[in-house]
Formats: structure tokens, C-alpha cells, sequence
């Protein structure tokens, strides 16, 4: 969890400086808000959403590396 809590922020350094595309900040923030609701959903022992979400983000994973 703790690498994905670092990435919006890794994210903002890298589009700050650069003048680049915000867009991996929003990426890298609704990927955290994902893991943290999955987190909470696991904890909770809800695993009719729990699972789907987490093929969800894989899925969307896998999506953001073939894009590249």
C-alpha cells in the first residue's frame, strides 16, 4: 500500500517541474482512492465487491502498461 500511497505525490514531482501533462496525477490519486476502498472492503470481509474491485484494478493495470 505504501507504494501507491507514494505515487500521486511522486507523480506531482514529476509533472511540476517538467510542465508536463497532469494527467498521471490523476491516474496515480484514483488509483489510491481505489487501493484504500479495497482495503477497507477487505477489512470489512466483503468480498462481493472486494474481489471485483481488485480485478478491476488489475485490470486497469494492465491497461495504463499496454498504453505506454
Amino acid at each position: 500500500m505504501s507504494p501507491t500511497a507514494a505515487s500521486p505525490g511522486a507523480a506531482v514531482l514529476a509533472w511540476k517541474p517538467g510542465g508536463g501533462s497532469p494527467r498521471p496525477v490523476w491516474h496515480a490519486s484514483g488509483f489510491l482512492a481505489l487501493a484504500s476502498v479495497q482495503v477497507l472492503l477487505g477489512i470489512a470481509h466483503i468480498p462481493s465487491v472486494h474481489l471485483p474491485l481488485g480485478v478491476l484494478m488489475f485490470g486497469l493495470s494492465v491497461l495504463a502498461l499496454a498504453r505506454r
